[in-house]
């Protein structure tokens, strides 16, 4: 039998309310352990991390909030 996504979903939260852990339901649903953390952190309203800006793009919105050089140098720990 052919589970539809939402079934899916379903089935990996009742899976996580019982207790299996992420690599017992993976086997069990056969979804990948990446799929099943996305829909555990939308079940738990965790919102997805977001990535870490570069030094550049750190530095260059400082700029635009009017730092000097020398201040932006030292908040963004650049030698």
């Amino acid at each position: 039998m052919v589970l539809t996504k939402k079934q899916k979903k379903e089935l990996v939260i009742r899976l996580y309310e019982e207790g299996k852990t992420t690599r017992e339901i993976a086997k069990i649903v056969r979804i990948s352990i990446r799929d099943i953390g996305i829909i555990l952190r939308e079940y738990n309203k965790e919102p997805e991390p977001k990535p870490q800006k570069s030094d550049h793009a750190k530095a260059f919105q400082l700029f635009l909030a009017g730092k000097t050089p020398t201040q932006v140098s030292i908040i963004v720990d650049l030698s």
